[in-house]
């Protein structure tokens, strides 16, 4: 690793180690093993909440019976790999750790760059399968410092924690320097985590101390933009493989802790099941109701970004969904430096026009990315009718309009 002078602790481990403790604690047990080059309280440090280990104790039980084993990545660009000119990603960098101890290991990987855990509380089987054994989240970075992060992240557990095989699931925690505040989604990741039970590993913890004592150093960790300049919004290669590491040696630490001792598990929490139409999504994508849309509204890709898109003023398009509330999802920029103006839409369901709600597409700040918008809790359950019609006012003059997916429950 070209960065180990800075990722060095003081305790690199013991010169002798005593059998009998039957430690689990990898890099205590083999310092020499080679994912233990980060020393053991860095390692440590990048345990940001450890929790019971239960869910993922089982999903090592059945890994060691030499059964098939599935793995969901869901993030935001990061996990996309944006930014990340060579090396492997950190959840490559992980499957290549894993996959050599458990061959019949395959992972799913759902990354939508801009997005956050407002999209995956709803949509998170529209990026992977909804019955695999284990899911990890990688969300801090546009998720915001708000309260409405914490209902979103409460919402997305239940619902990964409710699904009837009763997947493990743990919480990847990364962080960025180009936002006004340091914090992001991290409270809200650490305080549901711990609420749910859920092991949050990252590399926050000890590589961020590290650059504010080093501000010099900041560029060894992020990628860089198409210009050659330091990107403080998307980890680099190094970070990747860190954070990947930093993974798998807690796996591998789990995979111990479940030879040794017994499996015993409790319910977590009751079932919330999202259901979640999107442009972008394989198999459950977003299609438009009728055919009064077709020449008003487009499906349009930018980015690796899809939507249905239309800037004409009085276009409406619809959709059908069946449940008892419902929203969507738009994307949501401040229009600056580009041609793209952000426009406003009034969205209602079935015949209540006039209890429609204003979506705007404009959002203040640098950093466009999607934006969750609720037009109806509650309605009866059963099968509706959302339609949206592009206004004529506007916060910004223009009238574009992408809606990236529509969610109900």
């Amino acid at each position: 690793m070209t960065t180990n002078a800075f990722l060095t602790s003081p305790s690199r481990g013991p010169s002798r180690v005593v059998r009998a403790t039957q430690s689990c604690e990898l890099c205590i047990v083999d310092r020499h093993n080679p994912l233990c080059e980060y020393g053991i309280d860095n390692i440590r440090q990048s345990r940001h909440f450890m929790g019971s280990g239960h869910r993922v104790r089982r999903f090592m039980e059945k890994a060691l019976r030499g059964e098939n084993v599935t793995i969901g990545v869901m993030g935001a660009s990061d996990t996309a790999g944006h930014g990340l000119k060579n090396g492997l990603s950190w959840h490559e960098r992980m499957t290549e750790q894993l996959q050599a101890h458990f061959p019949n290991l395959k992972v799913h990987v759902g990354a939508e760059a801009g997005m956050n855990s407002k999209l995956f509380a709803y949509c998170f089987d529209s990026v992977v399968p909804r019955d695999l054994d284990m899911y990890m989240v990688e969300l801090d970075i546009n998720n915001d410092a708000v309260s409405g992060t914490f209902v979103a992240d409460d919402h997305l557990y239940r619902g990964l924690l409710g699904l009837p095989q009763e997947p493990a699931v743990i919480r990847v925690s990364v962080f960025a320097l180009g936002f006004t505040e340091l914090l992001r989604g991290f409270g809200s990741n650490i305080g549901t985590s711990a609420f749910f039970d859920i092991p949050v590993i990252g590399i926050r913890n000890w590589i961020l101390p590290h650059i504010i004592k080093n501000p010099d150093q900041a560029e060894l960790f992020f990628s860089k933009d198409w210009a050659g300049t330091t990107d403080l919004r998307h980890i680099g290669e190094e970070s990747h493989r860190a954070l990947g590491d930093m993974i798998a040696l807690y796996l591998e630490e789990q995979k111990c802790e479940a030879e040794r001792r017994q499996y015993s598990a409790d319910k977590v929490a009751d079932p919330v099941l999202p259901t979640c139409q999107f442009v972008a999504s394989e198999t459950a994508p977003l299609v438009a109701f009728g055919n009064e849309w077709s020449e008003k509204w487009r499906k349009e890709e930018w980015n690796g970004k899809r939507a249905w898109t239309s800037s004409e003023v009085g276009a409406i398009i619809s959709f059908e969904f069946i449940g008892a509330r419902v929203g969507i999802f738009v994307w949501a920029t401040n229009g600056a430096g580009n041609t793209v103006k952000p426009g406003q839409a009034r969205c209602w369901v079935d015949d209540t026009v006039e209890r429609g709600v204003i979506v705007d597409a404009y959002k203040s700040g640098k950093a466009a990315g999607s934006s969750w918008n609720t037009v109806a809790d509650p309605i009866d359950f059963g099968e509706h009718m959302l339609t949206c019609e592009i206004l004529s006012s506007s916060s910004t003059g223009g009238h574009d309009f992408r809606i990236l997916g529509v969610a109900n429950n």
